[in-house]
């Protein structure tokens, strides 16, 4: 059987220097949210954790 979850973040009340137009950098609350979640996806997908970086 085949199945779709979609996992919808809003992340809220944030403030002006947690903002970044640039989202190739790693700044902010740019810094957590990526990282968690491509780590919960490849944990959903394949039992493994992603390599620290």
């Amino acid at each position: 059987m085949n199945s779709t979850v979609k996992l919808t973040l809003l992340h809220e009340d944030l403030i002006e220097k947690d903002i970044r137009k640039d989202e190739g950098k790693i700044d902010g609350f740019n810094i957590g949210w990526p990282v968690i979640l491509s780590n919960l996806k490849s944990l959903l997908e394949t039992g493994n954790i992603l390599p620290a970086f």
